[in-house]
Order: structure tokens, then C-alpha cells, then sequence
């Protein structure tokens, strides 16, 4: 599927203006579009700063991301750390020419569509309506 120029913008800028890449791999985009599908790991990582952090890592079973998620012994969260692999991140604040900051990435409505139209969807689906009563 080949990315469509919007006005003002060269096609290469597409991505700029919130389109979605030619060429994304179908594993990224599934993750985008449906959340990642985390195996979890019994292995505690230390945290590099806090001594009293441990990480519980867990790997996307689809694309390969890889997360940490950071916690005390009390169980309260310090946050998370992702490593994602090549090509999976989109570049959202990369400057256009004329060295405005460029529009956002897309949004997960978006990433969702273009799934859905790589399976075969039809583009446009009509919302179900209820059958009309009639009144005797």
C-alpha cells in the first residue's frame, strides 16, 4: 500500500503529516494496532540506580519488544523501560525543511485501519442499524 501526499507535503513527508509508513512490518503493525502480546519472565533484574528496584521483564511474543517493568519490594510501580526492535519506532518529532517540528506520528485509530485492511477488511464499514418499528 503506497502512502497518499496530502496537500503541501511531498510525498517522502507523508509519514510527517500522521500517515503510516509503506513497507511497516505486518508484526509492528499488529502490535500497534492490538496491544503487544507479553510472555512473562520469573527472572528479577536489578535495577541500574535504585538498589531497592527490581524489574520483572517480560518480551512481546509477536514483534519482540522487550519490556521491564520496574518494582519495589512493596509492590508499588517505579515505571517501565522498553527496548524495541529495528524499525518498530516511528520518529515523531524529526523537523521538516523548513525546521518546524513535524506533525504527530499515528494515532491508534489509524494503526487499527491499516491493520484491519491488510487482513482483507473492507475499507468501509457501514455501523449495524436496528430495524425500524412500526407502529399499529
Amino acid at each position: 500500500m503506497t502512502v497518499p501526499a496530502k496537500a503541501g507535503i511531498k510525498p517522502d513527508e507523508a509519514l510527517l503529516a500522521g500517515e503510516i509508513p509503506t513497507g511497516y512490518k505486518r508484526t509492528h503493525l499488529r502490535c500497534r494496532a492490538l496491544r503487544h502480546s507479553w510472555m512473562h519472565s520469573n527472572d528479577v533484574v536489578q535495577h541500574p540506580t535504585k538498589a531497592w528496584v527490581g524489574g520483572i521483564s517480560s518480551i512481546c511474543d509477536v514483534c519482540g519488544t522487550v519490556r521491564i517493568l520496574w518494582l519495589s519490594g512493596s509492590g508499588a510501580r517505579y515505571g517501565a523501560s522498553y527496548t524495541y526492535p529495528d524499525g518498530y519506532l516511528i520518529k515523531r518529532d524529526r523537523k521538516v525543511d523548513d525546521g518546524q517540528l513535524a506533525l504527530p506520528a499515528p494515532k491508534p485509530l489509524e494503526w487499527r485501519r491499516q491493520f484491519v485492511s491488510n487482513l482483507g477488511f473492507p475499507q468501509q464499514v457501514e455501523p449495524i442499524r436496528r430495524a425500524q418499528r412500526t407502529r399499529k
